[in-house]
């Protein structure tokens, strides 16, 4: 079976998407600048960023913040 005429869904949604899917997905965003963080399968932190200033990762972290919040406030 063909995956050809399937479309990814861009809403919010409360089930688990895979995380190959949302990196995959975040590579075709043309990112400026990114963070990951992910917990590995032994349960470790995993945390990446592509900046070089700590407090910048730390603002671009709480604007996400504000933005996950503000999307649940509007369900």
């Amino acid at each position: 079976m063909s995956d050809d005429n399937v479309v990814d869904f861009l809403g919010l949604t409360s089930l688990d998407i895979s995380a190959d899917k949302i990196l995959s997905a975040a590579t075709e965003m043309d990112l400026k600048q990114c963070v990951i963080v992910g917990r590995t399968q032994d349960d470790n932190i995993f945390f990446a960023f592509s900046m070089g200033y700590g407090p910048d990762v730390l603002w671009l972290l709480e604007r996400a913040r504000q933005a996950l919040m503000d999307s649940a406030a509007a369900e």
